[in-house]
């Protein structure tokens, strides 16, 4: 991307362009946040793929075409989709409406197969990080960022998981903090779901809830 706006200072008077967007990690982010030249580059990526998905589904067993799904469409969705999944729902929407032809576009993919769109891909990645740091199996650098919101005591027997303290925040950038939007996320799903003792167990669980939701 070209330069622009300005030069910042930092440590030992290191100088960065300040520029409109710049890939990190395998995510383009953008100065805005709007995280629209990530998902511009991943749908570029998928409608190759996706094409070659529907012109081997008529041909290979359900189980073949799953693995297709998850190694070659799947994994470059739900890579960083923690962080790109707050972009604008109409942005969203482009992935999830790829059009390979006229006649199909990524949707049949989830009503014939029965997999998580988009938003759901989202939300599920989003509720395995927080199973994760409610049973202590996270790096300390993110244990740090989400100890923010501690779990709510609880007040009720029949409500045996952890919830948490969601802060109020009059902003679009202030709702969409980890001790806001995730923790909402994660206190809507159901009991039985978020009490789960086994991982392999909450996994199913939360996609089949996301699935008949």
């Amino acid at each position: 991307m070209v330069a622009r706006y300005f030069m910042l200072n930092i440590v030992n008077n290191l100088k960065i362009c300040r520029v409109a967007s710049t890939k990190y990690l395998g995510l383009y982010i953008d100065d805005r946040l709007s995280f629209k030249d990530h998902i511009d580059s991943l749908c570029n990526n998928l409608i190759m793929y996706t094409g070659i998905f529907h012109r081997l589904r008529i041909s290979l067993p359900r189980h073949m075409l799953m693995q297709l799904y998850y190694s070659l469409i799947y994994s470059r969705i739900s890579y960083g989709i923690e962080v790109y999944g707050v972009a604008p729902a109409t942005d969203l929407k482009r992935i999830q409406v790829i059009r390979v032809d006229r006649r199909h576009s990524t949707n049949v993919l989830h009503t014939e197969l029965g997999l998580l769109k988009i938003s759901d891909i989202h939300i599920y990645k989003i509720c395995v990080f927080i199973y994760k740091y409610v049973n202590n199996a996270v790096p300390s650098v993110f244990s740090d960022i989400v100890n923010s919101g501690k779990p709510l005591p609880i007040v009720n027997n029949t409500r045996s998981s952890s919830l948490f303290t969601v802060t109020r925040h009059n902003n679009k950038h202030g709702k969409l903090l980890m001790n806001n939007y995730c923790y909402k996320i994660w206190n809507q799903l159901p009991n039985d779901i978020t009490s789960c003792k086994s991982f392999s167990s909450f996994k199913d669980k939360l996609k089949s809830h996301l699935i008949a939701k």
